[in-house]
C-alpha cells in the first residue's frame, strides 16, 4: 500500500507530504474516537503481567465494538451520554 515514498504534490501546501502520512490523517479519527470511548470505561486493572494486560484491551475493545454494532442495529442515534475530559 505504502511502499513508494510518494509525496502529494498536487497540493497547494507548502509542505509537501508522503502519502502515508495524509493516509494516516484521514484515518486517525476512528482511532481517536476508539481511545476516548476505552480512556472513559475502561474495565482494566494495573498489572505488570503482558497476558493479563492484553485480555484487559480485549474486553475493553469487545466492549466498544458492541456498543457500535448495538447502536448500528438499533437505529438510536445516540445511545449513552459519554463525558469527555
Amino acid at each position: 500500500m505504502h511502499d513508494k515514498p510518494e509525496v502529494n504534490v498536487h497540493m497547494d501546501s507548502v509542505a509537501k507530504k508522503p502519502f502515508a502520512i495524509l493516509d494516516y490523517n484521514a484515518t486517525k479519527g476512528a482511532v481517536d474516537a476508539f481511545d476516548e470511548l476505552v480512556g472513559n470505561y475502561s474495565c482494566g486493572r494495573k498489572s505488570n503481567r503482558w497476558p493479563m494486560r492484553l485480555f484487559y484491551f480485549m474486553i475493553d475493545t469487545a466492549g466498544v465494538n458492541a456498543y457500535v454494532m448495538f447502536g448500528m442495529t438499533s437505529g438510536v442515534e445516540e445511545l449513552f451520554r459519554f463525558e469527555t475530559s
